[in-house]
């Protein structure tokens, strides 16, 4: 399962929100293959990726975005990318 996070502040602020209905938009292309998480950026997970600007969008590790909201279609297609090279065809 590929996971995506969003961390931003809590309560959410409006550009977080928007994020993460972008990566669910992008998640439905994916039934059963990624998940979305919202997480409050003060976690200790948030000090591992030492940047402070909110939303902050995690692709699996990677780190794909600090400060402005990506549109489901990039994100679609960092997901085809990531879980090609996941899942190998056999």
């Amino acid at each position: 399962m590929m996971l995506i996070k969003i961390l931003g502040p809590y309560p959410s602020c409006a550009p977080c929100d928007l994020a993460e209905k972008e990566c669910k938009k992008a998640a439905e292309k994916f039934p059963n293959q990624v998940q979305v998480q919202h997480l409050d950026m003060m976690t200790a997970e948030f000090g591992m990726y030492k940047v402070m600007v909110p939303p902050i969008i995690l692709v699996g590790n990677e780190l794909i975005s600090t400060g402005k909201v990506v549109p489901a279609e990039r994100i679609i297609s960092i997901l085809e990318t990531q879980l090609k090279s996941s899942f190998p065809p056999v």
